[in-house]
């Protein structure tokens, strides 16, 4: 029985009873009948005088017949009243005596009796009735029993009556014995025999022994008494505490025991393998735990000396720290973190420090590089919308931008011609046409009409046929415009169409009318009054006014004076309807551009308006007419539209208000004030002079041995950012440091003087000076991180290696490490990264790189069993478990957290187990094994009707099958192997009659042996086959009570130890993967499946190649209008690894909606609709013009009065009418002579028609563009190409309407090259002939010039006379035919007589020749061909376009030259003398004559023109803050830039680039390709072209020869240093003849010297002077 809870034992034995409860009313009673007796009268069978009544039923009788307890009748007074109060056994007893009967209302016996009667209900002891509770043997109630403990056990609750024995031991407790127990549950000492019953707290009932006598056994720990079996002894503890047993935990609180293992410490020996930790010592940990948290750098106890272990390097703190130092972090990122990669600056690799660029995280190096002009971060979220084109994304200065489009120039639509932005409406309807609505560009618009040269109707002749006098000067006939439509209009203007000529009449401005209620848009608060043009209603504008209140208008007065819109009475007076607008700019200041303020207002009044601007003061502003562009100007003084240039200091103020006064001969009225807001502009530096102590400042003055230069200049240190306009500072704007170009050497050294040089700050332009002596400067390489450079040892100026003018990322003096030939530092393991070192391959330079080589391929280690089964037993696993229907397992894996790792350990499906690679990441599979099945676990019986099922689990690795056993049938249980039915299907269950076949599972290392049976009864056919079949029989329990077991069919395959002699199978092979190494099947025992031998590991595959890698959708990101997005990551498609990060993508406009879209009709043109991005609410996309669509015509129908038919449109209502043809032959087809046809933008070419049968009687026909933009078509069949594009020409007979289509394309200058002309360039050499010569072509070249600008040298030409010239000839035809395009030009001759050209000395009239010979870039011709002495003539100069007239002479027969008066306007006379003269000119460039800019340019030096030239024709502008650098190095990327800038800068052909330092993008590009292409440079070597390289001037001289076309030059050179065979002997040659160079002086041409910016632009200007 189990032992009751003490307590509640001790709690029941001591509760107050029944029997308590009446002895307590005994006592009671007897104390009130006590009261009584001194005032009661006792009588002794003394009779009542009148008798009592009974309480029972209320008889009244004599006291013999009462009870003399209750007072009620006796059984001779009543019987039923007697036995209703009296014992029911008729003993005699009343029940009225609480004491003697029974206290239950249903019994009726006294106590007596109760216990004769019924012994079974009522206690033998107290009489009480207790159903249920009487003991069988005491006859004890429940209470009675609590109360005699001795009767039965306190605990057990059993009878001693029933032979129970009680408890007689000792109880040596203190306490000793509380409460009765039987010897069952006595708790007795096994040594000292004394019993611990309630006190068992002191006994052990593991030892069976009391505390006492087990702290003398030894059996517990002498510290806390814990038992051994509780607690584990310390051997070397208790061995130190003399043999007396000490526990682990007691020992342990002695500090005896290691803190990590808790093995038990004997020695002090810090050192030794069982010692203390020599970092914490005693009490810490053991030497051999130690060495598990030792730091792998330092080798010190990272846990004893309180560090904590970084979790990304795993060394100590103080090591990570300190490397953390070592790679110039000043942060607190482990260097193997990924914080630390993140942080670092994107492009140096370096620590940025505390203050990198919050958006792209550079460090402020990078940063400037990588930072737009303004320093402005592209990755700021913000960057898109103060300072940035939105179409390119370049950086720009808002004012840099269209204030209307908010587009740079690159971006913008602007009309080239005039800079007018289409977005704005009313700038643009001004100046375009106002049909097409296009920028007629350099042609005006028609004076007459209006429109642009493609909209206009012109005639053959060239006269508008809008103008009023169409046909007086033409044999055109005027139409008279009878039949007109109704008015069409548009936002420009209506017109209407004329049916007869289709021409557009009445074309005028709109007239703005009086408003309009619109009631079908007003609502309760507000009325829409629509703005209509009086005359043809359209509606120029919508007003919303309050309800019932008319808006201002015009008013439209009747014949009484009244407004006919709001009643008001006109008083003739001026008044202002729209009010001049204030202008706000931003000053430009000195920058060249002029931003002019412009002020407009409306007035209406009766008669003619007069209109005057004042200024505030009430003076009038009067018009200013400017000297110059970019001058002040006022225009409109008297106008309604006030014109005036923007001040330069506007920003300051004081410029308006302006106010207009309207006049007529009614009255005047004043305008509102308009005023000029302009803002600073702050976009300059100027630089902060430094100051004396007295506030004065400091010149800069160069000091040298004998004397010094005080350039008068402030020395200054820094500058602050200012205003353009007004230099004030901009507000919080902190002086910076000057930012120098290179020094530039500005007076050379000599014996006496030092040399001075000078540099310019590149932001503001100051100019610093200093002294350098005279030396050979010798350089050594420095270097610090970002790069290397070269620096004298003696005055430390740098050699330069560039042109510092330019924008570069590095300064011009330095550039960047290149470290190649990496060598192998630190090897990598698995698990550590390892190092390669390089050095920088600059000759001088010791600058290193050290670059971190990823860790090796791992070899697999698998998890085993026994971990496996460890982490699922102790609960540190977590489970993934699928399940069937039925609740059976179909896969499951288990993952454990190892260091914060998590790695899956153990994987199952229904017929194998397997375990994974420990290494992180890795979750390779390792071999599977096929599950040890133990036997089926029957947990769902079968039976008749319900299927049951049971569980199966694997021996090994505890991976349960469930399976089904279907109802009536048997459950067959095969350990080691399966069953399967008749069909070869696995089953699990059969009933009587099946046959099973039974096969064991193979074991590894094990061979089958035989079938056991262990139930079921049923016969093997062959139990030594490892495959044999039984028949299941029914089977009957031969148990009583048979248990489901008894019903199972019980069998085992027995294996023995495996020989392996069966011969041998292939595993499984486990895969190499990128980075990891693979494993090779193992050779396995053919009859178990043991691993004979096993295979080895196998390489990495690496990744797949680059032309494999595809793009990780995941990483995709779309960019928008503010943000830039990502092309995708390339990972590699075997692993999924990153191989290279996705490129920044453009924004763009991602989310757009169509608007403003406007189909096209007969009569106006539609438009595509411009996308408007959600986003930003910018266009997108603009939409383009939708040509007007044909006119929807019906039937003609005959005129009433003439031969005409007509007929309508029935869209616009455009009528045309036509000559009725007489009877006669009908045209039935018409042809072209091309069906397409291909033009260059400009060319034209006439379509022939041919309208068949031949004599049809009206072969007229009509031509038609489908796109006159793209190619208009006259009425003759000329086509004309307009703009890049496809359209179809359509000719359509007037008779029958018969159509014939050419489609033409039209492609720009550079798709097509056709000839276009031929040119003369160089005359012959003989242009006078006596009669009878032939003509003489030597000399003379001839250029043919094609539609793509470009041109050639032809010598297939003709000519024509070819024979014998006569006097009447003058002129020389030359023609030239490529494909099918044949061209001519003319040559001027002269042919004279034998007489005339030698002349005659012995007559008066005697003539003598003058000969003008031809000069380049212009012709000079005379007005006679000979003359008579004393005769005027006149010469004409007329210079090619972009040339002027250089030198003009006239030499007589002995050189003498003689005098010419310049007559103005290209016309020179002289006076002819007695002999013959010729005359000679000259041609120069023409260009500007620019101011010099250029702070180190004098007018006297030698390049001055040069550089003026060059300016002008924008091959350069100088190296920026005024300077132009004459004497600086020219690279051979500036060389080619300079000769395409001078060639005009054509469009390379090929965009091929053969050099891989020339970047896409760089200025130099297009340069190079064009350089390759005209032979002028191949390249330093096959793939080089050395861009920075510095050039010599043989170098210069041999490219610009070259670019010349390499003219042929014979003898040999001037110069004493250029040698004969030199590759550029016939360069210099060539430039010595044309003057070009003239060498450096003393015979020498300085062939290796660098060639300076000064010289290269000398060398074009006269080579283009020479042309």
């Amino acid at each position: 029985m189990e032992r009751r809870n003490r307590e509640e034992v001790y709690t029941s034995s001591t509760r107050r009873t029944p029997r308590g409860k009446r002895l307590l009313s005994w006592l009671l009673s007897i104390v009130m009948v006590l009261s009584l007796l001194p005032g009661m009268e006792l009588h002794v069978h003394a009779a009542y005088e009148d008798g009592m009544e009974c309480p029972g039923c209320g008889h009244y009788h004599w006291d013999e017949n009462c009870c003399g307890v209750c007072g009620a009748c006796t059984r001779e007074c009543d019987d039923d009243c007697y036995e209703e109060t009296h014992c029911i056994n008729d003993c005699g007893a009343c029940r009225a005596d609480g004491d003697f009967t029974c206290d239950s209302s249903e019994c009726g016996y006294c106590y007596e009796c109760a216990r004769k009667e019924e012994p079974e209900k009522h206690c033998d002891y107290c009489g009480e009735e207790d159903d249920g509770g009487i003991c069988p043997e005491c006859h004890y109630c429940s209470e009675c029993v609590t109360e005699f403990e001795e009767i039965h056990c306190s605990v057990c609750e059993e009878c001693v009556g029933g032979g129970l024995r009680m408890c007689t031991e000792d109880h040596e407790h203190p306490s000793g014995l509380e409460s009765a127990h039987c010897t069952g549950e006595s708790v007795v000492c096994g040594k000292c025999g004394g019993c611990f019953f309630e006190h068992e707290g002191d006994y052990c009932w593991d030892c069976e022994l009391c505390q006492k006598c087990a702290l003398e056994d030894n059996k517990h720990c002498f510290e806390c008494g814990e038992c051994s079996s509780d607690e584990t002894p310390c051997e070397e503890g208790t061995k130190e505490a003399g043999d007396n047993t000490l526990c682990e935990t007691c020992c342990m609180s002695y500090d005896h025991h290691c803190s990590d293992c808790y093995e038990h410490v004997n020695f002090d020996d810090y050192d030794g393998v069982e010692g203390w930790c020599r970092d914490g010592g005693h009490g810490t940990h053991c030497s051999s735990c130690a060495e598990l948290t030792r730091c792998l750098q330092c080798d010190r106890c990272w846990e004893c000396a309180g560090l904590d272990l970084c979790d990304d390097c795993g060394l100590c703190e103080e090591c990570c720290s300190e490397n953390t130092e070592t790679m110039r972090c000043d942060h607190d990122y482990c260097v193997e973190s990924s914080d630390y990669e993140d942080h670092l600056c994107p492009d140096c690799g370096e620590c940025p420090g505390d203050d990198p660029c919050e958006f792209c995280g550079r460090c402020s190096s990078c940063a400037d590089s990588f930072h737009c002009e303004h320093g402005r971060c592209e990755e700021d979220p913000d960057y898109d919308y103060e300072h940035v084109c939105p179409g390119c994304s370049d950086c720009f200065y808002s004012d840099d931008l269209c204030e209307t489009c908010e587009l740079c120039a690159e971006c913008s639509e602007h009309c080239e011609k005039h800079d007018i932005c289409p977005d704005n409406a009313s700038e643009w309807d001004a100046h375009a046409c106002p049909d097409c609505g296009e920028c007629p560009g350099e042609k005006s618009l028609c004076e007459i009409c209006g429109l642009c040269e493609t909209c206009a109707e012109h005639c053959e002749d060239g006269y508008c046929k809008y103008a009023d006098d169409f046909g007086g000067n033409c044999d055109c006939v005027p139409c008279p415009h009878d039949e007109k439509s109704t008015y069409q209009s548009n936002r420009q203007g209506h017109w209407k169409v004329c049916s007869d000529c289709g021409l557009l009449v009445d074309r005028a401005a709109h007239t703005e009318g009086a408003p309009v209620l619109n009631s079908a848009e007003s609502t309760a608060d507000v009325d829409v009054y629509n703005l209509p043009c009086e005359d043809c209603g359209y509606v120029l504008a919508k007003i919303n006014s309050p309800k019932g209140e008319v808006p201002p208008h015009v008013h439209r007065y009747d014949a009484n004076g009244y407004c006919q819109v709001c009643g008001a009475k006109s008083d003739g007076k001026p008044y202002i309807i729209r009010q001049p607008a204030d202008f706000e700019c931003s000053v430009q200041g000195d920058s060249g551009a002029v931003i002019k303020a412009r002020y407009s207002l409306r007035a209406y009044g009766s008669g003619e308006l007069s209109y005057q601007w004042y200024y505030s003061n009430g003076n009038k502003i009067v018009d200013v007419i400017p000297d110059g562009p970019g001058e002040f100007t006022i225009s409109g003084t008297q106008t309604p539209n006030l014109v005036m240039t923007v001040p330069e200091d506007a920003c300051l103020g004081g410029y308006g208000p302006y106010y207009c006064v309207v006049t007529n001969a009614k009255g005047s009225v004043r305008s509102a004030d308009a005023r000029l807001t302009a803002k600073h502009n702050y976009r300059n530096c100027y630089p902060i002079d430094r100051l004396d102590k007295d506030g004065n400042p400091i010149k800069i003055v160069l000091y040298y041995a004998n004397g010094s230069i005080d350039y008068g200049i402030p020395l200054s240190d820094v500058h602050i950012t200012c205003c353009v306009g007004c230099s004030a500072e901009k507000p919080g704007a902190k002086p910076e440091d000057h930012v120098f170009s290179s020094w530039v050497i500005k007076q050379e050294p000599s014996d006496k003087y030092s040399g001075i040089k000078s540099r310019t700050c590149k932001t503001c332009g100051y100019i610093d000076y200093g002294t350098f002596t005279a030396h050979e400067c010798v350089y050594a390489v420095k270097f610090d991180e970002s790069g290397h450079w070269e620096e004298c040892k003696t005055c430390g100026a740098k050699k330069p290696l560039r042109d510092p003018d330019l924008e570069w990322s590095a300064p011009a003096y330095k550039e960047s490490h290149r470290f190649a030939n990496f060598e192998r530092t630190v090897e990598p393991t698995e698990d550590a990264f390892g190092e390669e070192t390089a050095q920088c391959e600059k000759a001088g330079c010791s600058a290193t790189l050290t670059r971190q080589v990823k860790k090796l391929p791992h070899e697999h280690e698998f998890f085993t069993l026994a971990e496996h089964l460890h982490y699922a037993t102790e609960g540190l696993g977590t489970w993934t478990v699928n399940k069937d229907t039925l609740g059976g397992l179909i896969d499951a894996s288990m993952t454990v957290e190892i260091d914060g790792v998590t790695l899956t350990v153990f994987g199952a499906d229904k017929t194998h187990h397997w375990f994974y690679c420990k290494k992180p990441g890795c979750n390779v599979k390792g071999p599977s094994m096929v599950h040890m099945m133990a036997g089926l676990n029957v947990d769902f019986p079968p039976d008749g009707e319900t299927d049951g099922s049971g569980v199966a689990a694997c021996k090994v690795c505890e991976f349960e099958i469930r399976k089904v056993m279907p109802a009536g049938s048997y459950p067959i249980v095969v350990e080691n192997g399966i069953s399967l039915n008749a069909q070869g299907k696995t089953v699990a269950s059969g009933r009587a009659g099946d046959v099973i076949t039974i096969r064991p599972r193979q074991l590894s290392g094990k061979a089958f042996s035989h079938w056991k049976l262990h139930y079921g009864g049923v016969t093997l056919a062959d139990p030594t086959q490892e495959e044999t079949t039984f028949t299941v029989k029914k089977i009957t329990p031969a148990a009583a009570n048979p248990t489901y077991a008894d019903y199972i069919i019980h069998l085992e395959a027995v294996y023995d130890t495996c020989p392996h002699s069966g011969g041998t199978v292939i595993g499984e092979v486990i895969p190499a993967g990128c980075t990891s190494y693979g494993k090779a099947a193992d050779t396995l025992c053919a009859v178990c499946g043991a691993v004979l031998t096993e295979g080895g590991k196998t390489e990495p595959n690496g990744h797949a190649p680059e032309s494999d890698w595809v793009i990780d959708p995941s990483s995709v990101e779309s960019g928008d209008c503010r943000h830039y997005g990502n092309s995708g990551n390339l990972v590699c498609p075997d692993c999924g690894e990153t191989m290279q990060p996705g490129e920044k993508t453009p924004r763009m406009h991602a989310h757009t909606t169509l608007t403003d879209e406007m189909p096209a009709t007969c009569t106006t043109r539609g438009f595509t609709g411009n996308r408007v991005c959600d986003d930003c609410s910018k266009i997108a996309e603009r939409g383009s013009f939708i040509n007007k669509s044909e006119h929807s015509f019906g039937e003609w129908k005959p005129r009433k009065g003439d031969t005409k038919e007509i007929r309508e449109c029935t869209a616009c209502g455009l009528k045309e009418s036509r000559e009725v043809s007489a009877p006669g032959i009908e045209v039935e087809s018409v042809t072209l002579d091309q069906n397409t046809l291909t033009l260059p933008v400009g060319k034209s070419e006439t379509l022939t028609a041919t309208v068949l049968p031949e004599a049809a009687t009206n072969k007229a026909v009509m031509w038609t563009s489908a796109d006159r933009s793209i190619a208009a078509v006259d009425e003759n069949g000329k086509v004309t190409a307009v703009k890049a594009g496809k359209t179809t020409i359509t000719v359509t007979t007037v008779d029958g309407s018969h159509k014939a289509h050419c489609d033409v394309t039209v492609t720009t200058d550079t798709e097509t090259k056709v000839l276009a002309g031929i040119q003369i360039t160089t005359p012959p050499k003989k242009t006078t002939y006596v009669v009878g010569e032939s003509f003489d072509k030597t000399g003379m070249t001839v250029y043919a010039v094609y539609t793509d600008n470009t041109r050639d040298i032809v010598a297939g030409y003709t000519y024509s006379p070819s024979g014998a010239l006569k006097t009447t000839d003058t002129e020389i035809t030359v023609s030239y035919t490529a494909g099918s395009v044949t061209v001519q030009t003319t040559q001027k001759i002269k042919v004279v007589s034998s007489s005339a050209h030698t002349g005659d000395s012995g007559s008066s009239d005697t003539t003598y020749g003058i000969t003008v010979k031809s000069a380049k870039n212009g012709d000079v011709t005379a007005s006679h061909k000979s003359a008579a002495k004393g005769t005027t003539v006149i010469l004409t100069v007329d210079p090619d376009k972009g040339y002027v007239l250089d030198t003009l002479t006239v030499l007589d027969g002995k050189d003498k030259e003689r005098k010419l008066t310049d007559k103005g306007d290209g016309k020179y006379t002289f006076t002819m003398p007695a002999d013959k003269v010729t005359v000679e000119a000259s041609f120069k460039e023409e260009f500007p004559d620019l101011p010099n800019s250029f702070s180190d340019l004098a007018p006297n030096d030698f390049c001055y023109d040069a550089v003026m030239w060059a300016v002008g024709r924008d091959i350069t502008g100088g190296i920026g803050n005024d300077t132009f650098g004459p004497n600086l190095p020219c690279t051979r990327a500036q060389a080619v830039t300079f000769l395409w800038r001078a060639a005009g800068s054509p469009e390379p052909e090929t965009r091929v680039m053969p050099f891989t330092d020339v970047p896409v993008g760089s200025y130099y590009y297009n340069a190079v390709l064009w350089a390759i292409e005209n032979g002028i440079t191949e390249g330093t070597r096959d793939t080089m072209f050395s861009p920075d390289a510095t050039c010599s001037r043989a170098q210069i001289v041999t490219f610009l020869w070259r670019a010349g076309g390499s003219p042929a030059a014979s003898g040999n050179s001037a110069f004493t240093d250029v040698a004969s065979d030199a590759y550029y002997a016939a360069a210099v040659i060539w430039a010595e003849k044309n003057d070009i160079t003239g060498g450096i002086g003393g015979g020498l041409f300085g062939s290796n010297n660098d060639c300076t910016r000064g010289q290269i632009v000398t060398f074009l200007y006269r080579a283009a002077s020479a042309r």
